[in-house]
C-alpha cells in the first residue's frame, strides 16, 4: 500500500517501506503494519509531523509478504509453514517437493 498526501501522490516519490510477515508464523508483524497504516491515515489531519512526511514522500506498507504461509496459520489443521507454497527442489535432484515434510534428511541416521 502506498500512503501519501495529495502533493506526493502525483509521482512515485522515494520513501520508507515497512514490510511484515516474511515468515508465515510471524502474524504480529502484519498487525503492526496495519496499525501503521491506520495511524498514518488517522493522524494526517491532526499531526503536523505526519502531514509533513506524507506531503513530501510516500510511505510503502506491505502487511503480508508471505500470504501463503500466513494463511496456513488460520487453516483448520494448524501447520507451521515459514515458506510460501511454491514447489522447491530442496535436495537439487531435479524433482520438486518429493521429499515430504521432513525433507531429504527424513529417515536417515547419522552415526557418530
Amino acid at each position: 500500500m502506498e500512503i501519501a498526501g495529495p502533493r506526493a501522490a502525483g509521482g512515485r516519490a522515494a520513501g520508507p517501506a515497512r514490510a511484515a510477515a516474511f515468515e508465515g508464523d510471524h502474524l504480529i508483524g502484519s498487525e503492526l503494519a496495519l496499525y501503521t497504516i491506520d495511524y498514518l491515515l488517522g493522524a494526517y489531519a491532526t499531526d503536523a509531523a505526519v502531514k509533513q512526511r506524507l506531503d513530501r514522500s510516500v510511505v510503502y506498507v506491505i502487511p503480508r509478504v508471505n500470504a501463503d504461509g500466513a494463511e496456513q496459520m488460520f487453516a483448520p489443521v494448524k501447520a507451521i509453514r515459514r515458506t510460501n507454497a511454491t514447489p522447491f527442489d530442496a535436495d537439487n535432484d531435479g524433482r520438486l517437493d518429493e521429499d515430504g515434510p521432513g525433507g531429504s534428511q527424513q529417515g536417515r541416521r547419522h552415526h557418530r
